[in-house]
């Protein structure tokens, strides 16, 4: 798959996923001293790693874009915030 069609995929499922977590806190808040909210906080754990591997696969593919052909990836991690 071609790096940008795959970058382009990353970046809706982010979105996506960024939704879903949207959802989940605001069922945590609806939830608030019942039973389910333990469910709700697991989904938002979930959907927050989720959210991390996509940041450190966008990342990683837009490192490897900016270091241009055949020159490899020293540390990806270094600069993951600014991409949130």
């Amino acid at each position: 798959m071609p790096r940008n069609r795959l970058l382009a995929q990353i970046d809706e499922e982010l979105l996506h996923a960024r939704e879903s977590l949207k959802f989940w806190r605001d069922q945590m808040i609806l939830l608030d001293h019942t039973d389910y909210q333990v469910a709700a906080k697991r989904q938002v754990m979930h959907r927050e790693a989720e959210i991390e591997r996509l940041l450190e696969a966008q990342e990683t593919l837009l490192t490897i874009e900016l270091a241009g052909p055949g020159a490899t990836a020293s540390s990806p991690s270094a600069s993951r915030s600014s991409f949130r």
